[in-house]
């Protein structure tokens, strides 16, 4: 094969074209031979894609930057989660549910009378209570332990219709949580009376807790229709 003519650096002046000296002089010599539109073409190429490398680099700072004020935005305009004091009132009632040694549940069933508060228990006709076992009465005690159970500033119009009732007994007092699965809603009783007010401020249950609870009340009233409807 014959060498392709070259006069000065990127002049081909025989019949062999581009392309066949490529061939014959290799990737590697063939930097050392390229025509002066080739490498202006390979300039500005590069100069754009350097161009677009810059562009994009400052774009993805500049989404990070947007993304980290929306974040600290976010934060700051939602409270910062407190389960001992927004859920059960104070630190003594959250220890009292956490260290019960029996947890019971009862079916509440709303009287609709008028004048009736559906926020206070003494409104609601109750079954029987049922005792859960060791290991229903910590699922129960893990799922009110956690932040992540409730969903923290929801804003809700309805009034409760509470449907069971969970009571954890301790020595120092007894607990009570009602549950109403018609809007996810609960509240948090620390004393007996049936006309006391609830204790919390935080009233919303969310998913996944609300499903693990649904499903926990069907185990335990399997012959009740409308707790089988839960989801």
């Amino acid at each position: 094969m014959n060498r392709p003519k070259l006069t000065r650096k990127g002049q081909i002046h025989d019949n062999h074209s581009l392309c066949e000296a490529e061939k014959f002089y290799g990737n590697f010599e063939n930097a050392c031979y390229q025509t002066p539109a080739r490498s202006k073409w390979i300039g500005t190429r590069l100069l754009v894609n350097r161009k677009l490398f810059i562009c994009g680099i400052a774009s993805l700072l500049f989404v990070a930057g947007v993304g980290r004020f929306r974040l600290f935005d976010l934060r700051s305009r939602f409270p910062k989660a407190d389960v001992p004091v927004d859920v059960f009132g104070n630190q003594k009632t959250l220890t009292a549910f956490l260290t019960a040694d029996q947890i019971t549940v009862e079916r509440l069933h709303y009287r609709e009378k008028a004048g009736d508060n559906p926020w206070k228990i003494a409104s609601y006709d109750r079954d029987p209570p049922i005792l859960l076992n060791l290991y229903q009465s910590r699922m129960i005690q893990r799922i009110f332990a956690r932040e992540s159970t409730y969903g923290w500033s929801f804003m809700k119009s309805c009034a409760p219709d509470y449907g069971v009732l969970l009571t954890a007994h301790s020595k120092d007092t007894n607990v009570r949580v009602a549950l109403c699965f018609q809007c996810y809603m609960f509240s948090v009783y620390d004393s007996e009376d049936n006309n006391a007010k609830h204790v919390n401020r935080e009233d919303d249950f969310v998913y996944p807790a609300s499903r693990m609870l649904a499903g926990l009340m069907k185990q335990l009233f399997p012959m009740d229709p409308e707790i089988q409807k839960l989801k």
